[in-house]
């Protein structure tokens, strides 16, 4: 406020002698502050307010002021109508009364003001300073009682020109209502779009995060608490560093940095890690934020939880590189099978014609043992892949462990001790015997490979209650009751790089020759298609312990017998052969006629139609293999029904994608034979066919 000149010392001195009440009329309070303001500040200790001409009045004939200042353009009450309702009162006529406005309607404002009876009319905007030098003569004037109020001079063309006056005052105050309305209009449109846009972002599927230019955080949604599991006061202030798990490379962040801050959008993904410690993955757009001048004030990250589409993808490349396992198992199947069909036949043929003592006796045994290894190598790619059939009936699982404790003490070393503790309950699953028993003998196998200067092996069962879902990248483990084998050794454990990878085909970290790369992923496939679950847990030199689950079943469970070797029959019938391989035709061929059987061969599907037509009453079975060229075996049994229609046939094949071929063919109350083909298994099913 700046303060009066030197000349009004005087004047200011006289109206600090009487003190003066002031009445100011405004609907502005901005206008009505600064008034008191200026009054105070020059000594006029009491000011009173008010907000129209009708509360004006009121106050007027209240507290009786020795001045009025009010402004022209008010609602309800507009100043000129105040003044001449104060002039035609007795008792306020006498009060002075100052207009302050700056309307300007194109009619004589301070004229009529003057007629009016008013002391002055001055307009604004005026600086405090310029505004106290015209009001301070006035209020010297009226302090020191020298200034009389004026009367007001109304003749017929003043009340007129009030008339005219009202009128354009109203059409004023009409348009500022509109210009009001169309203000409030605008302002709630706005404010639908900004709670309309908070509400998007409240309810948004995805995280949003916003920070300052140093990556702090001033804002998130709710989506992003419920993903990583902070609250919003844990987080708001803190950098988003503190989800950072150190899967994600280093250099990733640097080029995040470098775009946004060069103004560009950055998109990429984040292995972050929640406040629980659990890991999860998000696809991240970071943009930066700019003002209206076009400079970046903040960043945006509009992050998306992708846990489970990383998991689908992982099932999917783990599918897909099970599918070329499997498609290269049961490309060779057949070829292989077919091969070691002769191997392991003309091998027993051998056998079966050495006496006892012979010396090269030893030598056939461990030809048929290298085919069975070979067998088996294919067995166990097709378990991997999971075209290997399984027989599955429900067993105790205690009753697999103990049954199997003789062949793993046969396996293990001397410096290595094996503890089997089954559980007090039974534990009843669905399940091969065969395959379950395949996956102690590779996890045994690795844990003596591990433990070079001897340890010990632990087997345990007992019931698990899962609590919440397993999930790898074959699927998902429900949570419910298993029945939990633990297979613990104290061997010299893994890396967490070698473990992650531990059941893929082929990875091994033995030596060239001495590891397929197969049992563990063997053991995986195994699990997985019996509907349950393996994981492991191994630090370096603390050994390695592997965790199955197994549903459990609440059946009966089927007794397991123990296999019986029966001794080789004889025969006499004629049988039709239809193979199209020559080894295994022969093979097949020398040891039916080592044992009585006479046999007709046939190369083809076609061949073995014709042969049947004219020996029909003769063949007692036909051997016929699944897939041959020109006709199938399915169609050459039809063709043979029409000729005979109880014909016997015995089925072979070595495809194993003939799964369910086979177990249609096993439906129609036929008999079938997997390749490669041992010659007790062929004499056994070949008999088992004719006596049906």
């Amino acid at each position: 406020m700046i303060l009066l000149e030197k000349e009004n010392g005087a004047k200011e001195a006289a109206m600090e002698e009487r003190s003066m009440k002031i009445l100011i009329v405004d609907d502005n309070a901005s206008d009505r502050k600064l008034l008191r303001l200026i009054f105070e500040r020059y000594g006029c200790e009491t000011v009173i307010e008010a907000r129209d001409g009708r509360e004006g009045v009121d106050l007027a004939k209240a507290h009786r002021p020795d001045l009025i200042i009010s402004d022209a353009l008010m609602p309800s009450m507009d100043g000129f109508q105040f003044l001449w309702t104060l002039k035609m009162d007795e008792d306020l006529r006498d009060i002075p009364f100052i207009f302050y406005s700056a309307v300007y309607t194109g009619l004589k404002e301070e004229e009529l003001a003057l007629r009016l009876g008013a002391e002055g009319f001055i307009t604004r905007p005026k600086e405090p300073d310029e505004f106290w030098r015209e009001m301070a003569p006035v209020l010297e004037e009226i302090a020191s009682g020298r200034r009389k109020p004026k009367p007001p001079r109304l003749l017929a063309e003043e009340m007129e020109y009030l008339r005219k006056y009202s009128e354009v005052v109203a059409r004023k105050l009409e348009e500022k209502v509109r210009e009001l309305e169309e203000t409030l209009a605008r302002r709630k449109k706005a404010e639908d779009e900004l709670l309309k846009l908070s509400l998007a972002v409240e309810q948004s599927p995805v995280s949003i995060i916003i920070t300052d230019l140093d990556g702090n955080i001033e804002f998130i949604n709710p989506k992003f608490c419920e993903i990583t599991g902070y609250s919003n006061e844990e987080v708001i202030g803190r950098n988003p560093r503190i989800l950072k798990s150190g899967e994600t490379p280093p250099e990733d962040y640097q080029r995040l940095w470098a775009a946004i801050t060069t103004g560009k959008v950055w998109h990429g993904e984040f292995h972050n890690k929640r406040k629980n410690g659990k890991l999860f993955w998000e696809s991240a757009t970071i943009s930066p934020v700019k003002n209206r001048e076009g400079t970046i004030s903040h960043y945006m990250a509009i992050k998306e939880d992708i846990t489970e589409t990383k998991r689908l993808e992982e099932q999917l490349l783990h599918s897909q590189k099970m599918e070329a396992v499997g498609s290269l198992a049961g490309g060779i199947a057949h070829d292989f099978n077919n091969i070691l069909t002769a191997i392991m036949g003309y091998s027993s043929i051998l056998k079966i014609r050495m006496p006892k003592g012979d010396p090269l006796l030893p030598n056939v045994i461990q030809i048929q043992a290298a085919a069975e290894r070979a067998a088996g190598l294919t067995r166990s790619l097709l378990a991997f892949s999971r075209k290997q059939q399984i027989d599955t009936k429900v067993v105790d699982l205690n009753a697999v462990v103990n049954g199997i404790r003789n062949m793993l003490s046969r396996l293990i070393r001397e410096d290595i001790e094996l503890r089997i503790v089954p559980a007090e309950e039974g534990l009843p699953v669905l399940a091969d015997v065969g395959q379950l028993e395949q996956v102690l003998l590779n996890l045994t196998t690795n844990a003596c490979d591990a433990m070079a200067i001897g340890g010990s092996i632990t087997i345990t069962t007992g019931v698990a209650e899962l609590e919440e879902e397993l999930s790898d990248a074959e699927g998902i483990v429900e949570p419910g009751r298993y029945a939990l084998l633990t297979f613990a050794d104290t061997g010299a454990g893994m890396e967490e790089g070698v473990r992650q990878r531990m059941f893929d085909p082929f990875f091994t970290t033995k030596e060239v020759g001495k590891g397929t790369g197969l049992g563990l992923a063997i053991c995986y496939g195994i699990i997985m298609q019996h509907g349950g679950y393996i994981e492991c847990r191994s630090e370096p030199e603390k050994g390695a312990t592997f965790r199955i689950y197994l549903p459990l079943v609440e059946t009966i469970v089927d007794h397991i017998e123990p296999s019986e070797t029966l001794p080789l029959t004889w025969g006499s019938e004629t049988i039709l052969v239809a193979e199209d391989d020559p080894g295994t035709m022969g093979v097949t061929t020398e040891i039916l006629t080592e044992f009585g059987y006479t046999v007709i061969p046939a190369g083809d599907g076609e061949e073995a139609v014709a042969v049947y037509r004219d020996h029909w009453r003769e063949i007692g079975l036909c051997l016929l293999d699944v897939v041959m060229p020109k006709k199938r075996g399915c169609q050459v049994f039809e063709d043979l029904r029409r000729i005979n229609p109880v014909v016997k046939v015995l089925f072979m094949s070595g495809y194993q994608e003939d799964v369910s071929l086979r177990n249609h063919i096993i439906s129609k109350g036929n008999c079938f034979i997997a390749k490669p083909l041992r010659a007790h298994d062929l004499l056994r099913k070949v008999r088992e066919a004719l006596e049906r």
